[in-house]
């Protein structure tokens, strides 16, 4: 079994193998992901804890980053 560090960017089995550049994802494919934010709210959100992963001058973010950072902010509903 393969445990994955908490710091790692969690990746279905096979997927290495198969497209190792869908580990991460650019900032509009991340925009995207979160619904079609605007450049400047992705800058503020990144100010805030919006996990990402900065490889020379451009940011890249991780899916399942991007999913666990989604569930944190819910809210508790009644």
């Amino acid at each position: 079994m393969n445990n994955v560090n908490a710091n790692e960017c969690a990746v279905p089995f096979g997927v290495v193998e198969h497209a190792p550049a869908s580990l991460l994802v650019n900032e509009a494919e991340a925009r995207r992901l979160l619904g079609g934010l605007c450049p400047k709210t992705m800058y503020n959100l990144r100010r805030r804890g919006l996990p990402h992963v900065k490889i020379g001058a451009r940011t890249m973010y991780c899916p399942s980053d991007l999913a666990a950072w989604v569930r944190q902010q819910k809210s508790p509903g009644k």
